[in-house]
């Protein structure tokens, strides 16, 4: 799987965790867009492999969000990132959003085998 791939996953999954932080904001479907990204790729991923992805919560705010993001086939990690992405037009709008405690998407996220797909992590 090209690593460009690899990285859209991550940012994806991302907006998937800015959504579970920030419902109200995330519900009104902003433009996000990737500010930047700095990614190390340690093992090819193939054709066949499952791609698991970790995101954490660095910092989300209402206009912007920080993540490291990890992706692992079986016990392998294969790629890490730290992604920076912004809103378009969230700079002067301001939501409070209170009481979301710990969530873990993988959870409601897994496949037969009982392995998580996609595992979300706010701290």
């Amino acid at each position: 799987m090209p690593g460009v791939l690899i990285i859209e996953a991550m940012a994806q999954a991302s907006i998937i965790l800015y959504y579970v932080c920030k419902p109200e904001i995330a519900k009104t479907n902003p433009g996000y867009y990737l500010g930047k990204v700095k990614s190390e790729f340690f093992i090819p991923v193939l054709p066949g492999d499952k791609l698991i992805l970790e995101i954490d919560n660095v910092k989300i705010a209402d206009n912007a969000g920080v993540v490291d993001a990890l992706a692992r086939v079986g016990e392998r990690i294969v790629a890490k990132a730290n992604l920076v992405f912004g809103l378009k037009g969230m700079i002067n709008r301001r939501v409070v959003v209170t009481g979301l405690g710990s969530f873990h998407l993988s959870e409601s996220a897994r496949m037969n085998s009982g392995n998580p797909l996609l595992k979300v992590n706010q701290e």
